[in-house]
Order: structure tokens, then C-alpha cells, then sequence
């Protein structure tokens, strides 16, 4: 009986280690899947933690980098930014822009580099600014375009709207580094007449070579093309244009001229900087921000790009040294070129230092708008064109400003030879009259070399110029004496006895 009870014990005892043993087996089996959720949720807060370390790393990147190319130039200039705490320099250089235009804010900043054409063909005619031939059987038909416009509309309608360029500034403009705030500019083009494709080529140069920050508008002006022979000039146009990102057309009602036009486009005008081309131009790899440094620096300042030839027979892009030419005049009151004086030279301590030009050729330059409302815009009593370049380089001299030459910026231009259209009242008529306003106004007693060359036009009328004496009252502009002495005094004078009377 006892040794009965003794294995009912034991079996007991048995069964009970059994079942704990179970018990301890599934509970360990029921753990794994604890175990193995804990370790791919450690994966993925690992991967997590990857993810936002590179995601840092990579908006530290960008933050390093801005929004430009990621260039060994451009990081260098990044990191001059990062070691730069001093504030940007303020003025009115941003005022007046339209909603959605506000500037970039960078410390510093390299011209902008254009991208290489789409369908870049590198033999296509003019590309790279080689000249156009022209083959015999179309030489007919070249002539009657060249008579047309008096330049090889042939030439330029074979090229295309986006034609490469030679890089025509010297060396050291290239790695220059400007202001990161710079302001922008509209863009005032005026044309009468001109051909399709050299207006919309100098159109597209402006679009594809100018950082989009700093360009607020293109504005075209038409001086009342007419419609028979141009009407490519019209709806075409319009159509055309409507597919272009910040260009607008305004058309006058009749015939104005270069100087009411380039008045009536100004007036349009929205950037605190504007910047006046004619419609045969091609702007260069870096023309920009040259010109917009100068007028950063100072507001008084008026500046002129370096230009180029771009030839009227086969438009071969052409050009040479920068800053060795500047602006002048003749007793005739027409605009010259002449070597770079040796008191300028002296002054100027690097070659590619601003050269100060006693006048400007007028077609191409760049201003800050309100300074050019405060010294009087143009003169709006003369008449189409002719004239109106001496007459503002000689107001901004007199009144306090300074007018320059930029090497490190390039455009090029068409020049012809002869104008393709009419003046109304004659070209005698009309820039005799525009000489009379200039010599009248600005040049005292020295305004007798002008008529002794030109003995015609005493009493020839020129309209009321009380306006503009009255601005040159207004302003405290100094005397044209005070002009030759310090701003042109390697001029040579005829024959000073016959102003004594007018100093």
C-alpha cells in the first residue's frame, strides 16, 4: 500500500515537471515574434536616423551652395559668404519692384553663364560670330535686303535667333565677382522698320545671356513700323511675342522718334534700373552685372558696355582690346572715338578699371531710373534722333554725375553705314535743330565753335529751351568751361577769342 502511494507521488511529480516545461517552451516561442518585431523596428529607426542625417547633410549642402552650379568657382564664392558678416550695402537699389520680383539675397555672385543653345549645330552660318557668305545664285537677292535695311538682312535671316558668341571680355573680367544684391533692370528696345530676325535676335541674346533675377521686362517699343513691306512687323509679332516670358510691345500711335520712344517705353518701365539698346544688338556673356555694379556703387554713375562690331556686310562679330577708347566730340557736335587720355590711363589702376568717357555714343547704356527722372530724361523738343547723346553726356558731367565705359562688358552692334528711313522734316532740319538745343543749353560762350563750323544754322529756329535752362538752373550744373578743364581737357579749341565775349 505504500509503495503504491510512493509512485502516485512520483508520477505526480512527473507530470508536474512536464507541464512546466511546456509552459516554459511557449512562452519562449511566444516571445520570438516580440523579439523580432523589436529588432526591425531598431532597422528602421536606424534607417530613419540615415535618412534625416543625409536629408541634413544635404540641405547643409544646399545651403552651402545656394541656388547656383555647385562649380569649384561657385563653391568658392560660397564660402566667401559664409565668412562674410557684414551687412549688404543699402540704397534705393530695389525699389519700386513688382510683387513676386523680390532680389536674390546673396553676399556675392559671378556673371551668369548661359547654357549652350538646344540643337546647337556648331558650323550653322554666324555661329560663334564667324561671317555669313553669301552664294552667288542669292547674291541678287542679298542686295535688294541690303537696301532694304543698308545691312546683309540676308546674312542675318540664315542665322539663327540664338547664335553663339566669342567670349570678348579680357581675361580678368571672368573670374570677377560682384555684389549679390544687385538691382535689376528693364530692358528698353525701340524699333522702326527693322528686320525680323535682327530685332528678335537681339531679343533672344538679352533672354539667354541675362541672370532671370536681375531682368524684370524686355520692353519694344515701335515707332510706328509701317505695315506694307513689314508686316512681319504686326500681328506676327505679337503672336510671337506672346510666347516670350517678360517681353510686352508698346506701339505708338505715330511716329516719334528714337528719343520720345525710348521716353515712351521708360515710362513703362518697372525696375529701378533701365537699360537702353538698339534693335541690331547682341549683349555678350557677362554684359550684365558689370554695368549694374557701377550704378550699385554709385547711382550717379551712367555706364556704357564696350562695343563691338558686328559687321553690316556679313555679320562677323568683331572686337579687340577693352578700355583703351572713349567718347568724344568735334566742333561739329558730332560723336567720336579717340584713345583713352593719359591722365585716365594714370588714374585707372587695372585694365579692366571703368574708363570715364567725356560723352557716350548714346545707343546703348545703362542708368538708375531715378536719377535719370532727376536730371531730366531726355530732352523731348528734339526731334528723331541725333544730338540727344551729347546732350545728356554733357548734363550728367555738368550736373554732378559721371558717365563710363565697362570693359568687362560687351555688346555687340550693327553699324550702318546709312539710315534705311526717312527723317520728316529733313535731316538737316532736324539734327541741326537738335545741335542748336545742345549748344544753347550746355556749352556758355563755347557754343560759338559750333556755329562758326556750322554758320547755316544762326537763327535757325530751335524751339523754346526754357524748360531745360530752367533744369540747369534747378540742378546747379556747372559751367562748360568747367567740363573741358576737368572731364575733356585735352579738347582743342579753334580759336578762344571768339567766346570771349559769351564767358
Amino acid at each position: 500500500m505504500l509503495g503504491r502511494k510512493r509512485k502516485t507521488s512520483v508520477l505526480a511529480f512527473c507530470i508536474i515537471l512536464t507541464a512546466i516545461w511546456v509552459i516554459t517552451v511557449l512562452r519562449a516561442a511566444n516571445t520570438k515574434p516580440d523579439l523580432s518585431n523589436q529588432v526591425r523596428n531598431q532597422d528602421n529607426l536606424g534607417k530613419n536616423q540615415d535618412d534625416r542625417r543625409q536629408q541634413a547633410l544635404q540641405q547643409n549642402e544646399h545651403k552651402n551652395h545656394g541656388d547656383h552650379n555647385d562649380d569649384q568657382k561657385q563653391h568658392d564664392i560660397n564660402q566667401q559668404n559664409h565668412q562674410v558678416n557684414k551687412a549688404p550695402k543699402k540704397d534705393d537699389h530695389h525699389e519700386n519692384l513688382p510683387h513676386g520680383n523680390a532680389p536674390i539675397k546673396l553676399q556675392s555672385r559671378a556673371a551668369f553663364q548661359p547654357t549652350v543653345p538646344k540643337n546647337l549645330v556648331h558650323n550653322a552660318p554666324g555661329e560663334n560670330g564667324k561671317p555669313v557668305s553669301v552664294p552667288k545664285k542669292f547674291q541678287a537677292e542679298s542686295h535688294r535686303l541690303f537696301n532694304r535695311n543698308k545691312f546683309n538682312q540676308w546674312a542675318s535671316d540664315k542665322m539663327s535667333l540664338h547664335r553663339t558668341l566669342p567670349d570678348a571680355r579680357p581675361k580678368m573680367c571672368i573670374d570677377k565677382v560682384y555684389p549679390g544684391d544687385l538691382p535689376p533692370t528693364s530692358v528698353v528696345i525701340v524699333f522702326h522698320n527693322e528686320a525680323w530676325s535682327t530685332l528678335l535676335r537681339t531679343v533672344h541674346s538679352v533672354l539667354d545671356r541675362t541672370a532671370p533675377d536681375l531682368l524684370i521686362e524686355i520692353i519694344l517699343v515701335d515707332d510706328k513700323s509701317v505695315v506694307s513691306g513689314h508686316e512681319e512687323l504686326h500681328a506676327p509679332l505679337d503672336k510671337y511675342i506672346a510666347k516670350l516670358s517678360k517681353v510686352r510691345i508698346i506701339r505708338n500711335k505715330k511716329r516719334e522718334g528714337l528719343i520720345r520712344a525710348r521716353l515712351n517705353g521708360f515710362a513703362a518701365t518697372k525696375a529701378p534700373v533701365v537699360t537702353f539698346l538698339d534693335a541690331h544688338c547682341e549683349v555678350n556673356i557677362g554684359w550684365l552685372e558689370p554695368l549694374l555694379e557701377r550704378i550699385y556703387q554709385d547711382r550717379s554713375i551712367v555706364v556704357c558696355p564696350e562695343i563691338d562690331v558686328i559687321s553690316d556686310e556679313n555679320f562677323e562679330y568683331q572686337h579687340g582690346p577693352s578700355g583703351i577708347m572713349r567718347g568724344i566730340f568735334n566742333w561739329d557736335l558730332h560723336f567720336r572715338w579717340r584713345a583713352v587720355s593719359s591722365d585716365e590711363q594714370k588714374r585707372r589702376k587695372s585694365p579692366i578699371d571703368p574708363v570715364r568717357t567725356p560723352t557716350m555714343a548714346g545707343g546703348l547704356f545703362a542708368i538708375n531710373s531715378n536719377y535719370f527722372k532727376e536730371i531730366g530724361t531726355y530732352d523731348e523738343e528734339m526731334d528723331i534722333w541725333g544730338g540727344e547723346n551729347l546732350e545728356i553726356s554733357f548734363r550728367v558731367w555738368q550736373c554732378g554725375g559721371t558717365l563710363e565705359i565697362v570693359p568687362c562688358s560687351h555688346v555687340g552692334h550693327v553699324f550702318r553705314k546709312s539710315q534705311p528711313y526717312g527723317f520728316p522734316k529733313g535731316v538737316v532740319d532736324t539734327l541741326g535743330k537738335n545741335s542748336q538745343r545742345v549748344a544753347e543749353v550746355w556749352m556758355d560762350g563755347y557754343k560759338e565753335f559750333f556755329y562758326e563750323r556750322q554758320p547755316h544754322l544762326r537763327g535757325h529756329a530751335y524751339g523754346d529751351i526754357s524748360k531745360r535752362l530752367e533744369l540747369r538752373k534747378k540742378l546747379k550744373c556747372k559751367s562748360f568751361k568747367w567740363y573741358l578743364d576737368n572731364v575733356y581737357s585735352d579738347a582743342i579749341l579753334p580759336n578762344e577769342s571768339v567766346i570771349a565775349k559769351g564767358k
